[in-house]
């Protein structure tokens, strides 16, 4: 059986999945916290929106922030705990998937030696085209996801130059900078 969480939190207990799962797989998406928190920030805004007037933007930043190095912190230190599992973890990195989903898919299947058909990468593609599904893959149809890093209180210096943020993203490979996810999908 599989079980399927898709959320960045659970980054946050990776010790704890595997002292329950010790077998699971996972599928670690990898993004600048830099330009991760902002966008976490916008989600956790709309979120709130659904339940109040009151949504406070800088102290969603504020917590993201704090939030975020803590689990930066707990994520690194679970890796180096956990070699023996090096096998059944992939990292993904947020460009990637932006720039190529299939490929990612095929890399992470190959990874984990499961077979992927021809088939699948053809509804795969078909959905990404708008021409299977409700048509919400198109890219051309996608909604731009509008947000600004300033309206979290929180600014490109400041991440950029925590601690933990850096080791985290030179861990991983990552830019200390803010990027848009809609400046992704566009750079070569």
């Amino acid at each position: 059986k599989s079980w399927l969480l898709k959320a960045p939190w659970h980054m946050n207990h990776i010790n704890e999945i595997w002292k329950l799962h010790p077998s699971a797989k996972i599928i670690m998406p990898q993004r600048s916290p830099v330009g991760l928190i902002p966008s976490l920030g916008s989600l956790h805004a709309r979120f709130y929106g659904i339940v109040t007037d009151n949504v406070q933007p800088e102290e969603i930043g504020k917590y993201q922030y704090w939030q975020w190095k803590t689990i930066m912190s707990r994520f690194l230190n679970a890796r180096k705990e956990n070699l023996d599992k090096r096998d059944q973890i992939v990292d993904v990195y947020f460009e990637d998937l932006v720039k190529d989903p299939i490929g990612v898919v095929k890399r992470v299947y190959e990874n984990f030696g499961w077979e992927l058909k021809d088939n699948v990468v053809r509804r795969m593609q078909a959905y990404l085209d708008g021409t299977e599904g409700d048509g919400s893959g198109s890219r051309a149809k996608k909604k731009k996801h509008i947000y600004e890093i300033d309206w979290f209180g929180v600014s490109e210096k400041t991440l950029a130059e925590t601690p933990e943020i850096q080791k985290y993203c030179k861990e991983y490979g990552l830019e200390l900078r803010y990027k848009h996810s809609d400046e992704v999908a566009t750079s070569k």
